[in-house]
């Protein structure tokens, strides 16, 4: 279409969206009449920034912007009440007609207020400048916590004022935001002095009292309420003269043509495949498409590349939806679809909830409805969160994300084929203009991408030309250039030619970054705007063993030679501190006797799945032909230690015997837990301990036949995967909300369990035992759940976690801890400085450790005072744990819980390869604390060794790339 076939151009309309149209009409040589109708009585001025009146950060005239050229007439509080589309006319509210052959609808959109008793109508709405001047003084209650409503609460309490936030959700922003960061963004709201009322709603204003009674009960204060739920397209007149409306606006194409080929929608009330309501870019970008359409025919409308910024100065948080998403909630959406836990087979999909609009709390009248996608077997959220929408959603790889909370920072990036599809981020100001240029052009993501978010590689490089710096005024790189090379060459210059940091300030120092590339530059600083992602990894050290515990001199009270240790128990970690006993050693000086309760020699527990499934007792054995020959120790298999003597220093066994000694260590282990239900001891129940139990659940087990695992931690998950092996169809029950709680987190969990339940084991979580049941002939037939379901078993298992064996200490007149177990010091001693307690029987100050490698660490301090070598404490060990099933491995090392002040997650999500990795860093943002791995856990041979240590290069590579490589692992032994 030329200029000539546009004839008579009329733009009902006159916000940003209009003003940029006819500015742009005229630069590309645009002559024809243009007649522009705007409702309000003012100028066209930036909506955007109207929060920034509310603090008076900026006064009215400040947000005017520049009147139109010459050619263009306005006509201001000229509200359109009728279009005749087959006469080509509108009608004005003061009866006139007005021609078109062109006509644009700019028309924006309006308020979605709710009806809320006591308040006026219309009233509480925050869209126009008169809104603003009605504000009343004094406390004010905001409603709604989108962006705007983010945005006005925060204006308000910088101009002084007591402020409510009212709002459905359980944090602020919830359409743009995941947990992570929008509790973050709660927190800086409640540090800048604002009271957040979160899951409720408005019910009640009394303006007599000034009150604000919401659906909870409670009573906010309030003289000024702000009704920040939304808009919705003002599409009226058009609507009714039959042009096509969807739910956000008139229906465009690429042209930004409605049903109606002479008339064309930009901005807030026109709905676009690839455009999204509500953002100013958007407004902006269609603006300038339809411009360069009308006035040179040539052009289209692709869509609007997003970087959402709400303007809070101080905080510093963007959002980059995916390119043609048309929405913010990229990141919430793909981290449901990629971590959110599945709630159990055949679990019907959530109810459909509306989408939320860029600025509001809850849907407005014309949101779009949401359909949740079903459950798959892999990757996707079975039951999204309630109240929580899933607009647009992007099909992710991988969710990269970093918390710390200590310095207010957190990021969350999308990653689609090893590219960013969508990021968001808060407290990373320098990482934004990296990030947007990385997601527009789609160059893959640097293998380091920590360093890009937490400034300890290089800089990147420049801008992309097109790059927007200043959001408010649509101000790009280019234009800053182009202004650069025109003559304005200070900074002040610079701002003046193009408004750029005149809206909400928060492009200042990107604004600066590239005056100073044009100064250092000259016309060469345009370059081709290609950003240099060389992020080098940050140095760092490779694996260091770890040796035994910090070492202390040698303490009073050596144990003299010829002297007897007696063991009371033979499990891994007794076994450990006589073999290291006896190859220290060297003088002979101890005869070590040892008491094994089983009839056999210390084995691999740890094995047990395997020898279950077929593996034997002798290639579980620890035992070698040199031990079981020494001289020094004496072993005595199938010998319990019935009672203590302290005295007189000395053992009673079962059968009788008495044995003295000069040391005793308790190595009792535990005992497997069993919930006291009603048929808990039927047959066909067996626990999962020892080489016995396993036995019997293999002699027992019926290929074909239901089995049941109560318990879903380590060995629980082992237990079923030995039984599937056996052939059984095998249902895990778990009380916790997802397997292996005490080791993973939540989103680790749920990969876990998606990973269980594809070899084929049904997997329950959040399932407590009420009874077992017994079928006619007394054997187990079911398991009853406390919500009244029933589970087929003819076997059951009990794998729901373990007791310390301290029984001993009665009758020695020892203290246990308060959860069981030999109460100890950190050298591992009792209050008899000649006894002392190891692995799972010991309570080191209280604490137990169900794991073997502490029990290693404790038997080898033991030994060290037993040598006279040094009073050597036990300070903690590695609490790793791994489950080794083929093709569902997850490993938990290290401080994983983040506990640590100032410590930083990183968390990746990988859809294509179902698998989960959060890494725990130090304050320094270098140290490795500990991490979680779930799904394949490739990584954890590189990554344990390091605790404690700076993470290198090849291991922040691995933590990315491990999942994506599906090649057996091969585990080192524990």
């Amino acid at each position: 279409m030329t200029t000539a076939g546009v004839g008579r151009l009329l733009v009902v309309g006159y916000g940003p969206a209009a003003h940029r149209l006819v500015d742009r009409l005229c630069a590309y040589g645009h002559d024809g009449p243009v007649t522009v109708l705007g409702a309000e009585p003012h100028p066209a001025y930036q909506r955007p920034l109207l929060t920034s009146l509310l603090d008076g950060a900026l006064s009215p005239a400040a947000l005017t912007l520049p009147p139109p050229p010459a050619p263009v007439t306005v006509r201001l509080g000229c509200a359109v009440t009728a279009l005749d589309r087959r006469r080509r006319v509108v009608r004005t509210a003061d009866g006139a007609e007005l021609p078109y052959d062109t006509l644009v609808l700019a028309t924006g959109a309006r308020p979605a207020l709710p009806s809320l008793p006591g308040l006026p109508e219309g009233a509480g709405a925050l869209r126009t400048l008169d809104d603003c001047a009605r504000l009343p003084d004094g406390p004010a209650a905001v409603v709604g916590a989108g962006v705007l409503g983010v945005e006005t609460a925060f204006a308000l309490r910088r101009a002084g004022r007591d402020v409510d936030l009212v709002h459905r959700g359980p944090w602020p922003m919830r359409h743009l935001l995941g947990e992570r960061p929008g509790l973050l963004l709660a927190r800086l709201l409640r540090d800048a002095g604002v009271r957040l009322r979160p899951g409720t709603e408005a019910e009640r204003f009394h303006p007599g009292s000034g009150k604000l009674a919401l659906r909870d009960g409670q009573l906010v204060r309030a003289d000024a309420v702000l009704l920040c739920t939304g808009v919705t397209a003002a599409t009226g007149p058009a609507r009714r003269a039959g042009l096509a409306v969807g739910s956000r606006g008139f229906l465009v194409d690429d042209a930004l043509r409605t049903s109606d080929p002479r008339i064309h929608a930009i901005g807030d009330c026109a709905q676009h495949p690839a455009g999204a309501p509500g953002h100013l870019t958007t407004a902006w970008d269609q603006a300038e498409a339809l411009a360069r359409l009308l006035a040179t025919g040539r052009g289209a409308y692709r869509g609007t590349r997003e970087v959402v910024r709400p303007r809070i100065p101080g905080v510093d948080l963007v959002a980059l939806p995916a390119s043609g998403a048309g929405s913010g909630a990229d990141t919430t959406a793909a981290r449901q679809r990629l971590t959110r836990r599945d709630r159990g087979a055949g679990t019907a999909p959530g109810p459909q909830a509306p989408a939320a609009s860029p600025d509001e709390s809850g849907p407005g009248p014309d949101a779009l409805p949401v359909v949740h996608e079903p459950r798959r077997e892999r990757g996707t959220c079975a039951t999204p969160l309630p109240h929580m929408p899933l607009p647009s959603p992007v099909e992710a790889d991988e969710l990269l994300s970093v918390h710390d909370a200590g310095r207010g920072r957190s990021a969350e990036l999308v990653l689609r084929d090893g590219a960013l599809a969508a990021a968001t981020v808060v407290g990373f100001p320098h990482a934004v203009a990296a990030l947007t240029q990385l997601r527009d052009s789609g160059d893959p993501l640097p293998a380091d991408a920590l360093s890009l978010l937490l400034g300890t590689g290089p800089a990147p490089g420049g801008l992309a030309d097109d790059a927007v710096v200043c959001q408010c005024n649509n101000v790009t790189r280019a234009a800053l250039l182009a202004a650069w090379r025109a003559g304005a060459r200070s900074l002040p210059e610079l701002v003046a030619a193009t408004r750029a940091t005149t809206g909400c300030g928060t492009c200042a120092a990107l604004v600066e970054t590239v005056h100073a590339e044009a100064a250092a530059q000259g016309e060469r600083s345009g370059g081709n705007g290609t950003v240099a992602h060389s992020l080098s990894p940050a140095a760092g050290h490779g694996p260091v063993a770890a040796g035994p515990g910090r070492r202390h001199p040698v303490g009073p009270g050596r144990v003299g030679a010829s002297r007897t240790l007696l063991v009371v128990g033979h499990g891994m970690a007794g076994h450990r501190l006589v073999t290291d006993l006896r190859a220290r050693d060297l003088a002979g000086d101890w005869h070590v006797v040892v008491l094994a309760e089983e009839g056999r020699p210390a084995y691999d527990r740890l094995a047990l799945s395997a020898y279950a499934a077929g593996r034997t007792d002798r290639q579980l054995t620890l035992t070698g032909h040199h031990f079981l020959t020494d001289p020094r120790i004496d072993l005595r298999l199938a010998t319990a230690a019935a009672s203590v003597d302290r005295a007189a220093r000395r053992v009673v066994t079962a059968c009788g015997a008495r044995l003295c000694y000069d040391a005793l260590v308790f190595a009792t282990g535990s005992r497997p837990f069993v919930p006291p239900v009603p048929g808990h001891g039927l047959p066909g129940t067996f626990v999962w301990r020892t080489v016995d139990d396993a036995d019997a659940i293999r002699a027992n087990a019926v290929p074909g036949g239901p089995a049941v695992v109560i318990g879903g931690g380590l060995l629980g998950l082992e237990a079923a995967d030995a039984l599937r092996r056996l052939g059984m169809r095998v249902e895990v029950l778990e009380a916790a909300p997802w397997p292996m709680a005490a080791q993973l987190d939540e989103d680790g969990g749920a990969v876990l369990a998606r990973r269980v339940r594809a070899l084929g084991i049904g997997v329950r979580c959040g399932v407590t035992v009420a009874e077992v049941v017994a079928g006619p002939d007394g054997r187990v037939a079911a398991v009853r759940t406390a919500d009244g379901g029933a589970v087929p078993a003819g076997l059951v298992v009990y794998a729901a976690g373990v007791r310390p064996r301290d029984e001993l200490a009665a009758s020695a007149g020892l203290e246990t801890g308060g959860r069981g177990g030999f109460l100890v010091d950190d050298r591992c001693r009792t209050a008899d400085p000649r006894i002392w307690a190891v692995g799972e029987c010991a309570a080191v100050e209280g604490r137990c450790y169900g794991l073997v490698a502490p029990g290693y660490r404790m038997a080898e301090a033991v030994v060290d005072q037993l040598l006279g070598v040094a009073d050597t404490a036990f300070t903690g060990a590695d609490t790793s744990a791994v489950l080794r099933l083929p093709g569902a491995e997850a490993a938990s090392f290290g401080e994983a819980s983040a506990t640590a002040p100032g410590a930083i997650e990183c968390v990746r999500a990988d859809r294509r390869a179902d698998s989960y990795a959060r890494l725990v860093l130090g304050a320094d943002g270098g140290t490795l604390l500990g991490g979680v791995l779930a799904g394949d856990a490739g990584a954890y041979p590189l990554l344990r060794p390091l605790v404690g240590r700076p993470l290198p290069a090849a291991a922040r590579r691995a933590w990315r790339a491990a999942a994506r490589d599906q090649e057996p692992v091969t585990k080192p032994k524990e």
